[in-house]
């Protein structure tokens, strides 16, 4: 399936676009100052991609992997801020959120519900 010609014809023309549409050159120069900045960005962006992908092949159902991902995405945001800053965050860390409220929001920032007891 990974190599499936029809399968690369349907979706190679939505990753391009995608691709184009959030190339760091459309970036605001203030947000991509330097390589470290530049690669996190590729990063995250081809992250993104990818779990995109998973979810439309899962009817929109995140994949088992997503979270753990997106903490990590945003442990080295916060890193690279924080050398880069002096430790202060940046000032679009809210939108970003924090590893400390995963637990307690879901991906579209809803507060989460309690977890079924187990049984």
């Amino acid at each position: 399936m990974a190599n499936d010609p029809s399968l690369r014809a349907e979706i190679g023309p939505v990753v391009a676009e995608f691709a184009t549409l959030v190339r760091p050159d459309m970036m605001a120069p203030s947000i991509l100052t330097d390589a470290e900045h530049r690669n996190f960005y590729l990063t995250a962006r081809e992250t993104m991609l990818g779990l995109a992908l998973g979810r439309a092949t899962r009817g929109a159902k995140p994949v088992g992997h997503e979270r753990p991902v997106l903490a990590r995405l945003r442990a080295e945001a916060a890193a690279i801020d924080s050398r880069t800053t002096g430790g202060a965050p940046h000032p679009t860390a809210h939108a970003r959120g924090s590893t400390a409220s995963d637990s307690q929001t879901s991906a579209r920032g809803q507060p989460r519900r309690p977890a079924a007891p187990a049984g």
